[in-house]
């Protein structure tokens, strides 16, 4: 059976939480409610690499393993078989050319700061698309000024995205 749940541990605190939830949606929105509520400071307490989560996921459990799981005789994570959300991993993005499918050039892994510089525009670009340029801030903001920038002709990039 599929049970959900999320798992909130900051080693700098000492503090943490694991919490099962109805649905992976739900978890998903919790985990994000937290997240959210944070500040900066705290954001940056959570380190990659270590013990610290910061995740929703689903496992695959029998009725068993799920009241081990409850009273703490296993740990959920041991039983992950689906990473819902993972904020301390970052979303990975790959360019797709649609002019030019390469499988070679397509498993290049892009964080959103470097998948944003393989388009920065020239210097000599007009004062208003520079403008526009520097107000990207996500993937959605990214693909409409390439849609803009492409005049009305279709854009010849698609994106795919891991850990999102």
């Amino acid at each position: 059976m599929k049970a959900y749940f999320t798992s909130v541990y900051c080693n700098e605190d000492g503090a943490g939480e694991v919490l099962r939830h109805k649905t992976a949606e739900a978890a998903r929105e919790y985990l994000g409610s937290r997240w959210e509520h944070l500040t900066d400071s705290e954001k940056k307490k959570y380190k990659t690499g270590t013990y610290d989560t910061f995740k929703a996921f689903e496992v695959e459990a029998t009725a068993e393993q799920l009241e081990q799981i409850e009273s703490g005789d296993i740990a959920a994570e041991d039983l992950e078989t689906v990473n819902i959300k993972n904020y301390l991993k970052p979303v990975l993005y790959y360019i797709i050319d649609k002019r030019d499918r390469n499988a070679e050039s397509e498993v290049k892994a892009y964080t959103f700061e470097e998948l944003k510089a393989c388009f920065q525009p020239p210097e000599d670009f007009p004062e208003e698309l520079i403008e526009e340029w520097e107000e990207v801030a996500g993937l959605y903001d990214l693909k409409e000024f390439l849609k803009h920038e492409a005049g009305g002709m279709e854009q010849p990039y698609e994106f795919e995205t891991e850990n999102e």
